[in-house]
C-alpha cells in the first residue's frame, strides 16, 4: 500500500503560498491511480498538479477561482513543455 509519510523538500521556486513539490504530487497520485487516468485539480494554484499527473502519463485538468496566480500556473506549464513533456498541439490547450 502507499507510505503513510511523505518526505520531500519544498519547491526552491515558489510560485503559490501552498505549493506542494511535483514530485510528492506525482508520488502520491501514482499511489491512487494508473497511467493514462483522468486527474482533475479544482484548486489548480501553482499547477504542480498537472505537472505531475503529466510526468506519470496520466490527462489532466484544472481551474481556479483566483485569477491571481493564472500566470503562475501557464508559466509553469509552459516550462513544462519546453522541457519536452509534451507536444505543441497539447500545450495549445492552455493559450
Amino acid at each position: 500500500g502507499p507510505p503513510s509519510v511523505f518526505v520531500y523538500s519544498s519547491d526552491k521556486d515558489k510560485r503559490h503560498p501552498t505549493q506542494k513539490p511535483v514530485g510528492m504530487l506525482s508520488s502520491v497520485i501514482e499511489c491512487f491511480v494508473s497511467a493514462n487516468s483522468r486527474i482533475l485539480s479544482p484548486f489548480l494554484g501553482s499547477g504542480n498538479t498537472i505537472i505531475a499527473a503529466h510526468k506519470i502519463k496520466c490527462l489532466a485538468f484544472g481551474f481556479d477561482l483566483s485569477s491571481v496566480y493564472k500566470d503562475s500556473y501557464v508559466l509553469a506549464v509552459e516550462d513544462m513543455f519546453a522541457a519536452g513533456l509534451q507536444n505543441k498541439k497539447e500545450k495549445d490547450i492552455f493559450k
